[in-house]
């Protein structure tokens, strides 16, 4: 015996903390379906499906799964056989329900900067960061990740420069300081995370490269020793990017190559397609 209604809330915490947490996304994609089924079985009807639908979509967006209308140029639109984000938004403007537009931000956030699509990015930070001060909700796991990226995306908004650039700074300051204060707490989830995060510092903000080299370095090895397959993808990703801009153009490929292997491995099709175009298109240009 027990709390039916509860029990079906919980599911899509649940299924956004897989996401999160970098859960192999064929075996997420195959549960989420399960749940969905099993929250219209019940005809449960809460906020949190949507929730529940967002993250779905995002998996969707990933893997290239499902009976898809995705944007065939902008894999961030959060548009498909789960929800359709206009839609979605329209409709949630109240609160508590501003909770849904808080995980709608970090879907379509964290899809941005994966798919380097830095300048959406950008503009979903500032309206995010809004959003979760007005809720004025306790840090969660959702606080992590959102520290997480709003970090990596305001190191890529301080390169550009502008007007803006010292407020990227500090965004990008805060994220590090928080997430050093979490790797005393827990090594094993935060310090890759942590180490990532001053690699791209070190790079693009501070111009030491020999820095830049070790944090990647620690960062990808620790991400793969804590089993968060997903990040050391991205901690690959982003120093195969590195060492490309530094003109090594033989070290960046093999990174990229392996950050391929990782998107693969964790279900990401679609991201790992993504590098593997990115790789053909600069052997076309002659990079190579």
């Amino acid at each position: 015996v027990g709390d039916t209604d509860w029990s079906l809330s919980i599911l899509p915490r649940v299924s956004q903390v897989a996401l999160f947490s970098g859960k192999q996304l064929n075996e997420l994609e195959k549960e989420m379906r399960l749940n969905i089924q099993e929250i219209k079985s019940y005809k449960y009807k809460h906020w949190m499906i949507q929730v529940n639908l967002l993250v779905f979509q995002t998996v969707l967006n990933l893997t290239l799964s499902g009976e898809a209308s995705l944007d065939a140029q902008d894999p961030t639109i959060l548009k498909g056989e789960a929800v359709d984000e206009s839609v979605l938004l329209a409709s949630f403007s109240d609160k508590p329900v501003r909770y849904v537009v808080r995980i709608y931000y970090y879907c379509r956030m964290f899809l941005a900067y994966l798919f380097r699509r830095y300048g959406i990015a950008a503009e979903i930070v500032d309206s995010h960061i809004e959003l979760v001060k007005e809720l004025q909700l306790l840090t969660n796991t959702a606080s992590i990740y959102e520290t997480f990226y709003w970090g990596l995306i305001a190191l890529t908004a301080v390169r550009q420069g502008g007007e803006d650039a010292e407020k990227w700074n500090s965004i990008a300051i805060q994220s590090i300081d928080k997430m050093s204060e979490w790797a005393k707490l827990s090594e094993w989830n935060f310090l890759h995370k942590l180490r990532l995060l001053e690699a791209e510092r070190s790079a693009f903000v501070d111009g030491d490269m020999e820095s830049a080299a070790e944090a990647y370095a620690s960062a990808i090895s620790l991400a793969g020793k804590h089993n968060f397959v997903h990040e050391q993808a991205i901690s690959c990703e982003r120093c195969g990017l590195f060492h490309l801009e530094r003109g090594n153009e033989a070290e960046g490929k093999q990174y990229l190559l392996r950050a391929i292997e990782l998107y693969q491995t964790w279900g990401a099709t679609r991201k790992a397609e993504d590098v593997s175009a990115y790789l053909r298109e600069r052997e076309f240009m002659g990079s190579w």
